[in-house]
């Protein structure tokens, strides 16, 4: 018997010992199926190694070869009778069907802790990240809601000038400087465009009030029209000397325009009967602004390439008064 067949009939009565009680009669019907069933006491060849033709019978073997050759073709050798069975008790089948009715033992990884779902992650505290450049925040802002007054040092060109033409000095020519003593108010749009921009905007608020110090500025909060806040008040033009508007002036694609045209020129106009310099910042890039905003109102953009010359540049090109 080859070897082969023995290290597959251990193979196999080890594993099904595994999960139950394996009978004679078990190991049996295993040897059967590897080929390996006994007749007359030797061990019979699987039926791929039997010989495809008989060898023919030697010569001493004649009347034994002539006796086999007058059984009919038709007859059936003689099936051998079953091995008797012994009796099992009660106790000995319980634990034969507990045996093979037992569960087999779970996977190895079902005992591994399972992975955090997207509810169990603590939330991130990510830092905010300003649209305006850190380190040119206030210089930014001081540009964008400082106005001009002319009570610097004496301007001595001017005077020069003025002297040499012969026409009299009444007042002393003053170079021009800006100044944040006049006050400022900053308009905040509350609109669905600038939903994006609430900590931006929370923020800008927090330095611009560091910048000019307790009780310089004021703040109306507005949704869609300046002319009236959250609260359904009406606005009131105050003594100051800048507004700042934040707002999308109804640029962004994605939401409903609720920004009226002629309901801003009229702010704005109003803005500067009263001397006060108004001026816009919008979290878009310049070649979004449309044209009748930079009419109306010098625009600086609310993003990182924003300086303190971008700010300059916008008040000299805009409408200031």
């Amino acid at each position: 018997m080859s070897a082969i067949w023995w290290g597959d009939l251990a193979t196999a009565v080890r594993r099904l010992s595994a999960t139950r009680v394996l009978e004679p009669e078990d190991v049996a019907k295993i040897r059967a199926m590897l080929g390996m069933s006994r007749v007359d006491g030797a061990d019979r060849l699987p039926s791929d190694e039997t010989p495809p033709h008989p060898e023919p019978p030697h010569r001493d073997q004649r009347g034994e070869a002539a006796e086999v050759a007058s059984i009919p073709p038709d007859t059936a050798p003689p099936t051998p009778a079953p091995l008797a069975r012994p009796p099992r008790s009660a106790e000995a089948l319980s634990v034969e069907l507990t045996a093979s009715t037992s569960v087999s033992p779970p996977d190895p990884w079902r005992d591994a802790a399972p992975l955090p779902t997207l509810a169990d992650l603590p939330p991130r505290d990510d830092p905010h990240t300003p649209l305006l450049r850190p380190g040119a925040e206030y210089g930014v802002l001081q540009a964008a809601v400082s106005r001009p007054v002319h009570d610097g040092e004496v301007d001595i060109a001017r005077l020069v000038t003025r002297l040499a033409t012969g026409k009299p000095v009444d007042r002393l020519p003053r170079r021009r400087r800006w100044t944040l003593r006049f006050g400022v108010q900053l308009l905040v749009d509350h609109s669905s465009a600038m939903t994006l921009y609430e900590q931006d905007t929370w923020a800008l608020a927090a330095r611009l009030d560091r910048l000019l110090g307790a009780g310089t500025l004021s703040r109306w909060d507005f949704d869609g029209s300046p002319w009236t806040d959250l609260d359904d008040r009406p606005y009131k033009v105050p003594s100051v000397g800048s507004v700042l508007i934040l707002s999308s002036f109804g640029i962004h694609p994605a939401c409903p325009p609720t920004h009226s045209v002629p309901a801003w020129t009229k702010l704005i106009d109003t803005l500067h009967r009263n001397e006060i310099r108004a001026v816009a910042m919008i979290p878009f890039p310049r070649h979004r602004v449309p044209g009748w905003l930079t009419d109306l109102v010098p625009v600086i953009p609310w993003d990182r390439t924003t300086t303190v010359a971008t700010v300059r540049a916008a008040m000299d090109g805009g409408r200031t008064r």
